[in-house]
């Protein structure tokens, strides 16, 4: 397949004639699309490449505006916070979140999405418009960037965490020696999994190891 699509394919000769062939399994389309993502091999794990180029026309432009914003801020001196699109918070609890985050007076960046008040596998879902403090957003202009989406979020949170502790533990990670010495662990461990990947590497090794198992 990796051959058909024009990639390519980290296997020898003998190999490739013990593996059953693929001609006819898939559609062309299919087999295309090997051949159009090679231009983009090189990119490796945690790079930040924009895969919606082609289709960010007909979508919302809030992933340009977050990137523009980025680049001109300091190396390591934004806070990207997101809770993915399984939980959803009460009103009381964006207020305490937007206010703790404003009070911190750290850069961030915090992907709010609307919540969903149904369950989405009954078709039943009724969706709620999240609403930021009045005058947030523009007391935060330059400090914090809050691009607003829209997603189905299923799982509620109970816990009502006050914006002091939002505070302080902002703070902690962004402007204390304990939180550089946080933020340098977890640099460390993607960048151990940045060389795992390339040649060489354990995550490389295993690959290679499942291949040539398969094709004994």
């Amino acid at each position: 397949m990796c051959a058909a699509a024009g990639l390519p394919v980290p296997l020898e000769a003998e190999q490739l004639k013990r593996m059953p062939s693929l001609k006819g399994c898939y559609p062309d389309e299919i087999m295309n699309v090997g051949g159009l993502q090679a231009p983009y091999s090189d990119i490796k794990a945690g790079d930040i490449y924009n895969t919606s180029q082609v289709i960010e026309d007909h979508t919302s432009n809030s992933d340009n505006i977050c990137l523009v914003w980025l680049n001109k801020q300091p190396p390591n001196s934004v806070l990207y916070v997101s809770f993915g699109t399984s939980t959803s918070f009460s009103d009381e609890q964006i207020k305490e979140l937007a206010m703790g985050l404003e009070q911190s007076k750290q850069k961030f960046i915090w992907v709010l999405r609307d919540a969903d008040e149904g369950v989405i596998f009954t078709g039943e879902a009724r969706t709620k418009r999240l609403e930021l403090p009045e005058g947030f957003e523009e007391r935060v202009k330059g400090v914090g960037l809050v691009p607003l989406g829209l997603c189905t979020l299923t799982k509620k949170r109970e816990e009502l965490v006050t914006a002091s502790t939002i505070e302080n533990v902002v703070r902690k990670l962004m402007a204390s020696e304990e939180g550089n010495a946080i933020r340098k662990r977890a640099e460390e461990l993607g960048e151990s999994v940045r060389r795992s990947t390339e040649k060489g590497g354990v995550s490389q090794k295993e690959l290679e190891s499942l291949v040539e198992h398969i094709t004994r």
